[in-house]
């Protein structure tokens, strides 16, 4: 998430909303899966975010209140499921794949990192998950390598 980020603000990025987005979440009204980070109101310009880090376990900790059972106790799951919603400054409206190409990005440790993209109205990601052992994902020619890290 912290290198998700981190390409973001340098794209640069605006993010304009988040909410949780788990099958338990799916079950709520929207207003109660949005994620309300404590000192960050929306929208959230990542090029102003000077610790991403910070940011990172900021959002963590909102997103994990998020679908909580009143009287749950524990910090409760800061890495659920999440739907963040972008914008761009005019001029630097990015296509799909100019997007995935970005946030992928080069790596300095030799493990690649990407992002694969999915519109949810036509690809049910969690459906698949849950149903298919193994799922196929053109990567336009992109060459994943054991090891790699997805994010979906």
């Amino acid at each position: 998430m912290e290198l998700l980020l981190q390409r973001l603000a340098s794209y640069p990025a605006i993010i304009l909303d988040a909410a949780v987005s788990s099958t338990v979440a799916q079950q709520l009204p929207i207003p109660e899966r949005h994620i309300d980070v404590d000192g960050y109101p929306y929208p959230i310009d990542s090029r102003l975010l000077n610790d991403t880090r910070q940011f990172r376990v900021s959002f963590g900790s909102a997103q994990a209140r998020v679908g909580r059972e009143p009287g749950a106790t524990g910090p409760g799951n800061a890495t659920k499921r999440i739907r963040v919603v972008l914008d761009f400054p005019e001029g630097t409206v990015p296509g799909a794949t100019e997007l995935e190409n970005w946030l992928c990005g080069p790596s300095a440790t030799g493990i690649g990192y990407w992002a694969l993209l999915a519109n949810p109205d036509v690809y049910r990601i969690a459906d698949a998950v849950t149903s298919f052992e193994t799922d196929s994902w053109t990567t336009k020619g992109a060459r994943l390598a054991t090891g790699d890290r997805v994010i979906i």
